[in-house]
C-alpha cells in the first residue's frame, strides 16, 4: 500500500509538472503568435503610410500644386478638392470633428489628409477646344471622374462630363455644371502633346473604431460610382489605437529642416518638406503580458511612452511603437 501511494504521488508530480510545462509553453506560443501579428499590422500599417506620403502632391510635369493651379470643380476650397494644400493635417481631433465628411474619430488623434494626380497618368495628343481634351488611351477615364491635367507651365483640376474613345484614344469633355462635385467653368489654360493627364488622388489617414470594436487605421478613396463621386471609408489595420504626426518645416526655402511642428501650429503648408508618423499598435486580445499597461504620446521624444502609473482603462494587450519619417517629393518646387 506505501509504495502504491509513492508510486501515485509521483505520479501526481510529473503530472503536475507536465500540465506547468505545457502551460508555459502555450503562453510562450501565444505570446510569439500576438507579437507576429502586432508586427505585421503595424508594419503593413508604416508601409501603406510611407508610400502614400512620398506620392502625395504629384504633379506630372508641373513643378507644385501650391500655387498657379486652375481648379475648375465647383467647390475648390473644400478640404478634399484644394489641391493647392496636396498635404495637410489635424492634430487631437475630437470624435465629433467632421473632416473631408468624416467624423467618428478616436478622439486625440491626428488625421492626414494627402491630394494629388494619380501617377498612372497619360499623355494628351491635343486639346482641341476648352471643352475637350484627345488623350492617349482607350479606357483610363470615366464620365464622372476627377482628373488633373498639366505640363510645365501649368495645371488644370475638372470633373469629366463624357468620354468617347476608338481604340487608340480618348476624347475626354467636360461642361460647367453638375453637383457631384461639378465644374464651374471651362478650361481656361491649353494643353499641347507636352502635357498629362491622371486621375485626381485624395486620401486620408485617421484612427476610429473598426469591425471588433476596437481603434483602427482608416484610409478613404474616392469613388467614381455612376458618374457620382463619392468619398469611401476603408479599414486598413486593425488594432492601431493611435496615430500621431508631426511635419518638418523649412522656414527660409533653403530645402534644409528648421523645426518640427504639430499641425495646429502650422499657418503655411507649403513650407512642409517631411512628415514624422508614430503609431501606438496593440494586439487584438487581452491578457497577453503579465502587467496592465497604458502609453502615451511625449510630444519631446516624439514617441509613445509607457505610463510609470498605468491610467485608468489600462489592459493586458501587447503594444508596440511604430514610426517613420518620410521625406516629400513633390511639395516644394
Amino acid at each position: 500500500m506505501v509504495e502504491l501511494l509513492i508510486s501515485m504521488l509521483l505520479g501526481l508530480f510529473l503530472l503536475t509538472g507536465a500540465y506547468q510545462t505545457s502551460l508555459t509553453n502555450k503562453k510562450a506560443n501565444r505570446l510569439h503568435k500576438t507579437l507576429q501579428e502586432t508586427q505585421k499590422n503595424g508594419r503593413f500599417a508604416i508601409d501603406n503610410l510611407s508610400y502614400a506620403i512620398k506620392t502625395a502632391g504629384y504633379s506630372g510635369f508641373y513643378g507644385t500644386f501650391s500655387s498657379g493651379v486652375e481648379n475648375l470643380l465647383n467647390t475648390p476650397v473644400d478640404q478634399k478638392w484644394n489641391i493647392s494644400i496636396p498635404v495637410s493635417g489635424f492634430n487631437n481631433v475630437n470624435s465629433s470633428d467632421t473632416i473631408a465628411g468624416i467624423t467618428g474619430f478616436t478622439p486625440n488623434t491626428d488625421v492626414l489628409l494627402l491630394k494629388g494626380m494619380n501617377s498612372n497618368s497619360v499623355p494628351v495628343i491635343s486639346n482641341t477646344n476648352p471643352s475637350t481634351l484627345v488623350v492617349a488611351t482607350a479606357s483610363a477615364f470615366s464620365a464622372g471622374d476627377l482628373v488633373v491635367v498639366s505640363d510645365v507651365d501649368q495645371a488644370s483640376v475638372f470633373q469629366v462630363n463624357t468620354v468617347s474613345s476608338t481604340t487608340t484614344t480618348s476624347s475626354v469633355t467636360l461642361a460647367a455644371g453638375g453637383s457631384s462635385p461639378g465644374n464651374s467653368a471651362l478650361l481656361s489654360n491649353s494643353y499641347n502633346s507636352d502635357a498629362e493627364i491622371g486621375k485626381y488622388d485624395v486620401q486620408m489617414f485617421y484612427i476610429k473604431n473598426g469591425l471588433n470594436g476596437a481603434p483602427a487605421l482608416f484610409k478613404t478613396a474616392i469613388v467614381n460610382s455612376g458618374g457620382s463621386i463619392q468619398f469611401q471609408e476603408i479599414e486598413l489595420v486593425s488594432d492601431i489605437k493611435n496615430m500621431q504626426i508631426s511635419y518638418g518645416i523649412d522656414n527660409n526655402n533653403d530645402q534644409i529642416l528648421d523645426e518640427y511642428k504639430d499641425a495646429s501650429t502650422i499657418a503655411d503648408w507649403s513650407q512642409l518638406i517631411s512628415i514624422n508618423v508614430v503609431l501606438l499598435a496593440s494586439s487584438n486580445n487581452d491578457n497577453i503580458v503579465p502587467e496592465a499597461s497604458s502609453f502615451s504620446f511625449d510630444a519631446n521624444l516624439v514617441t509613445f511612452v509607457r505610463d510609470t502609473v498605468a491610467s485608468a482603462g489600462a489592459d493586458k494587450r501587447l503594444k508596440r511603437v511604430f514610426r517613420t519619417y518620410v521625406p516629400l517629393r513633390n511639395s516644394r518646387s
